[in-house]
């Protein structure tokens, strides 16, 4: 979902921004709402600039952390001038995985990651594999979230020269995204 608290937004910045337009938006922003500032201003607008202020401190803590802003950026995915989407609008990357040279029985693995670039979801579904794939884990990529996450998948083939191949389905609630998985085996030697 497009949070209401988009760290972007807070700063007033777009999700291009360099890390020092986004230093020097976040030093212009405490500087307006700074508590020293506001010392003869009614108590509802000092409480509202406070609330503001901390929301601004968190943003720039996400935003100025190269991998915090990274994360952010995977998992809310802003794009310039972005207008929030009801419905949400799962997306796999890489959306096609191919797997070449195997040898029969000897296990692949693979890894693919789900987001979600739209609206509010209330349960992700990921479809059941074939006998030669296998999903090894799921996982969130950051703590306390569920997206984006990361879907580690093994494959398995036991002929020589064959293809496999499926098309995974992950749900978002009703919303489905596909990842194809194609393995090819190698030529037999000899």
């Amino acid at each position: 979902m497009r949070n209401q608290d988009d760290h972007y937004r807070v700063l007033g910045v777009e999700c291009s921004a360099s890390t020092e337009e986004i230093r020097e938006a976040y030093l212009y922003k405490v500087n307006i709402l700074h508590p020293d500032r506001l010392g003869g201003m009614p108590e509802k607008i000092r409480i509202k600039a406070e609330q503001d202020l901390r929301q601004v401190n968190y943003a720039y803590s996400i935003l100025a952390d190269p991998d915090g802003r990274t994360r952010y950026d995977l998992q809310i995915r802003v794009t310039p001038n972005a207008t929030p989407v009801d419905s949400p609008v799962p997306e796999l990357h890489p959306s096609v995985i191919l797997i070449e040279d195997g040898l029969p029985f000897v296990k692949q693995r693979r890894t693919f990651f789900v987001r979600n670039n739209g609206g509010p979801f209330n349960r992700v579904l990921i479809s059941p594999a074939p006998e030669w794939l296998k999903v090894l884990e799921i996982r969130p990529v950051q703590q306390g979230h569920i997206l984006p996450m990361q879907v580690d998948i093994e494959a398995v083939g036991t002929h020589w020269e064959e293809t496999y191949l499926t098309m995974m389905s992950v749900y978002l609630d009703n919303i489905e995204a596909l990842v194809t998985i194609e393995l090819h085996m190698m030529k037999k030697p000899g």
